[in-house]
């Protein structure tokens, strides 16, 4: 847990978890660390460091919060938070006191985290591992990467996924960042070969990025696809001709609807066509105008009407709140003019 050593160095609990949720992600490290168990998140960042070394080291406070303090999280009442069924989640004091006494302890020089730096140590290690798993051809391509971060642990769909990130904040940047980081805290900040050479011949993620033949969802029925990864779905070997027949049809009316039919009515068809998503299309100016008046609008109506720990505490969302949002058009959809049904 990379946010925990930049707690035990100088920040505080409140302040990475903000950082963190600013940049999109759902939860903070902290409040995700109580919901999940902290004995379940010690226990799985033991066993990546034993199996990783330096590169997934655990931070001296988090060994303190466990193994001496006994904090569990939501599950016993108590953890970087308190909980409670009767009030909303608040800020455990205490950790105040479990810092003071290990910084002391550990000769720790606090020091003082913008919310940048905290984003850039959380995230840019992850672009970090993102890459490694790329070179190491454990994922094929992007794409497949960066959906399921969005898809499967809430990675901002905004941001584009951690290499659609990385492509956008630059990867020269990216590299700089993360040696300096290196320089700062460890090896595990350095730049993996793959992100270094990308970097050096000035190229992206995206860039150009098509689908070849080979990771493309094929349309052709399955006894067609030639490439070693496919396997064919059903054995016809022992169907009677009819049969065989009925299925080739099938095949053949489902080809065609996948040809007429957006990424998300493929999705349900059973393929994933990533070239229908990736890269995510460009806004013009004037519609990046009103998107931002409108997040702007939405933002400032939330901060004054909607009290988050409330609603946090009932799992209730009061009618006046979303009666409001109804008023801005947060539930209406747009037709175009040329539609008069």
């Amino acid at each position: 847990m990379k946010q925990t050593l930049i707690l035990q160095e100088g920040s505080s609990v409140l302040e990475i978890d903000e950082s963190i949720e600013q940049f999109g992600l759902p939860m903070g490290p902290f409040v995700l660390a109580d919901e999940v168990g902290i004995d379940i998140g010690f226990h799985v960042a033991t066993i990546l460091e034993k199996a990783y070394g330096e590169r997934m080291k655990v931070a001296g406070i988090f060994y303190q919060m466990f193994t001496e303090e006994k904090l569990l999280g939501k599950k016993s009442g108590a953890g970087f938070y308190q909980h409670s069924p009767k009030s909303a989640r608040r800020y455990n004091k205490n950790i105040d006191t479990i810092l003071t006494f290990y910084r002391s302890e550990n000769e720790i020089d606090v020091q003082i985290f913008t919310a940048q730096q905290i984003v850039d140590r959380c995230i840019l290690i992850m672009v970090n591992e993102a890459t490694r798993c790329l070179q190491e051809g454990i994922v094929k391509n992007p794409a497949y990467l960066d959906m399921a971060m969005i898809m499967g642990t809430g990675f901002p769909a905004f941001q584009g996924g951690l290499l659609k990130y990385a492509d956008n904040q630059g990867l020269t940047n990216i590299c700089t960042k993360l040696s300096q980081l290196a320089k700062q805290y460890g090896q595990r900040f350095q730049p993996t070969t793959l992100l270094l050479d990308k970097a050096q011949a000035q190229q992206t993620f995206y860039e150009g990025e098509k689908m070849t033949k080979q990771t493309q969802p094929s349309h052709e029925p399955d006894h067609k696809q030639s490439n070693k990864d496919n396997i064919t779905v059903i054995d016809t070997s022992k169907m009677n001709a009819d049969k065989v027949a009925s299925i080739n049809l099938t095949e053949v009316a489902r080809d065609s609807h996948l040809h007429q039919t957006g990424f998300a009515g493929q999705l349900f068809m059973g393929t994933c066509q990533m070239d229908a998503i990736f890269p995510f299309p460009t806004q013009s100016s004037d519609e990046q105008k009103v998107g931002d008046e409108l997040v702007a609008k939405v933002c400032d109506f939330l901060v004054k009407h909607l009290d988050a720990e409330q609603v946090d505490a009932t799992q209730t969302i009061p009618d006046s709140v979303i009666q409001g949002l109804i008023e801005m058009g947060l539930f209406a959809m747009k037709v175009p003019k040329n539609i008069t049904a």
